[in-house]
C-alpha cells in the first residue's frame, strides 16, 4: 500500500483529520484508527481537486460507489517532488476504471 494523503497537526488535534489514505494496484484504503474502508478502484467514479487549501495544499474529493450509494471522501494529498504516490493513484484510477472523471495533477490543481 502507498500511502496519498497529508497529516495536519492542527486537524488532527482538533478532531477533524482523522483518517489516512493509501491505495494499491487494486483498492483505495480509508484507514480510521483499527477500521479499513476498502473500495476498488474500478468503483471510483470521480477524483477532482476541492477549492479548500490546507497548509497551501489543494483538499481533493474522491467519489465512488458503495452499496448502491454515491459517497465521498477528501483528504490533502501528500504529493512533492520526491513523492509521486498521489500522481500514482490518479493513474491507476484512470487504468482501473476509463469512465472515472480524473483530473490531472497540475501546479493549479495541487
Amino acid at each position: 500500500m502507498k500511502k496519498i494523503s497529508q497529516n495536519s497537526f492542527i486537524l488532527r488535534k482538533l478532531g477533524i483529520d482523522r483518517e489516512d489514505y493509501y491505495y494499491d494496484c487494486f483498492y483505495f484504503y480509508q484507514i480510521r484508527e483499527k477500521h479499513t474502508n476498502k473500495i476498488p478502484l474500478t468503483k471510483i467514479i470521480r477524483v477532482k481537486p476541492d477549492i479548500i487549501k490546507i497548509n497551501g495544499r489543494r483538499r481533493w474529493s474522491v467519489r465512488y460507489i458503495a452499496n448502491d450509494a454515491e459517497k465521498e471522501v477528501t483528504f490533502v494529498h501528500n504529493f512533492t517532488l520526491f513523492n509521486r504516490n498521489f500522481a500514482g493513484f490518479l493513474s491507476a484510477v484512470k487504468e482501473a476504471n476509463p469512465n472515472a472523471e480524473v483530473k490531472e495533477l497540475t501546479i493549479f490543481s495541487s
